[in-house]
């Protein structure tokens, strides 16, 4: 095969072998990219989405349902649970359950127990989804710091009249342990009990509503009591482990997203650096081994340039002749042919000449001997005559 044709075959399958590299590393960059951003979608609380969403976390096949284990890591982070029952409360998967939850419902010990008429520490979300083509409810239970202590302290506080109502040292050690604050509002929404005691806060109904309704989007969860006899309402605020605000989602998701778009660009960059290198390495060293072997033609030395020590460039420590100037070899084979040419002709010019000057040498010495004769005949002759 020519050097043409071997040229022409070589810079295919190169171009070739650099385009699918550079696509597995841009499919690869944006898988990771895409996995950044799906990652961001399990960060949030759960209670936060929707039944679709849901859906895609749980599957089911011939009966066995299972969760997706990126959920099941953030449920267990944050010490809440989940449980799938049917249309007649049976249990068909729970995951992180603790000893209070029930284990068993039948109809109306469902609907009792997420509508709270059943004494729970526990934030619950629900959902239907559909399982097999059949309908299921997906509980969601959140601990929650508030009701916790709150029910802790309404075991022993059934009324809120301010005449009998006192904190236990126990309570407030609970309190204190829990970085927790307790009030107790009138019906004009004035502040008349507070532990600790400190600066009196306002009463906010809307704010405490909205509390109850996102817990996620506040710093700190609030659950409260209701004494219809006395008209006191007794609120006790935690700090909210659940706490993700809607808004910090969306500054993640494009902090991941930009992340991710200048990690491609990162890895385009040092891709295309390493191919700027074995580019080099490839053609390069080649055509400046060739430069360099020209220029010592040119100086009239006709050798191959050496390295360091003493070995030809293109040749291994085996002897083989390296990869990047397998490509170039009639290149190089001219340029050797050429060198011994041309170090045959210096040498035979040389001896030429070196001829040449000891027949001008030998030539000058036959020239001078007859002339010599002659000179002295003349001499000889005039002097005779005088």
């Amino acid at each position: 095969m020519n050097f043409n044709k071997r040229l022409i075959i070589q810079f295919i399958m190169q171009h070739v072998f650099v385009l699918v590299t550079l696509l597995i590393a841009v499919v690869a960059a944006f898988t990771y990219l895409i996995f950044l951003l799906t990652s961001t979608l399990y960060e949030p609380n759960i209670p936060d989405s929707d039944s679709f969403t849901i859906s895609r976390y749980i599957s089911s096949e011939d009966g066995h349902i299972s969760l997706q284990s990126e959920v099941q890591d953030l449920i267990k982070e944050k010490n809440d649970w989940l449980q799938v029952v049917d249309e007649n409360g049976k249990i068909l998967y729970h995951f992180n359950t603790p000893n209070d939850v029930p284990d068993a419902y039948t109809k109306t010990s469902l609907v009792a127990y997420i509508q709270h008429h059943i004494e729970s520490n526990y934030k619950f979300t629900y959902w239907e989804i559909e399982l097999e083509e059949k309908k299921a409810l997906v509980i969601y239970g959140g601990m929650l710091k508030s009701n916790a202590l709150l029910t802790a302290i309404q075991k022993d506080h059934s009324s809120l009249t301010m005449d009998s109502f006192t904190l236990t040292d126990q309570e407030k050690q609970l309190l204190s342990k829990e970085k927790a604050a307790l009030q107790i509002f009138n019906q004009n929404g004035e502040e008349v009990f507070s532990y600790p005691t400190g600066k009196k806060k306002t009463f906010s109904a809307i704010q405490i509503a909205l509390n109850e309704k996102e817990p996620w989007n506040h710093k700190e969860n609030t659950s409260s009591f209701y004494d219809a006899n006395s008209g006191n309402l007794l609120v006790v605020t935690a700090k909210n482990d659940h706490y993700y605000p809607d808004d910090e989602i969306e500054d993640v998701f494009t902090k991941k997203f930009l992340i991710g778009c200048g990690l491609i660009l990162l890895i385009v960059f040092v891709y295309l650096v390493i191919l700027s290198i074995w580019y080099g390495n490839k053609f390069g060293k080649p055509l400046l081994h060739a430069m360099r072997w020209l220029k010592n033609i040119a100086g009239g030395k006709y050798e191959e340039p050496i390295s360091k020590k003493g070995k030809p460039v293109r040749f291994r420590r085996s002897g083989k002749e390296k990869w990047s100037f397998r490509l170039f070899r009639d290149v190089t084979s001219s340029l050797e042919h050429l060198s011994i040419t041309l170090k045959k002709n210096d040498a035979m010019r040389q001896v030429l000449q070196q001829t040449r000057e000891e027949w001008i040498t030998g030539l000058t010495h036959d020239l001078k001997t007859p002339l010599s004769s002659i000179i002295w005949l003349r001499i000889i002759t005039r002097i005779g005559s005088i």
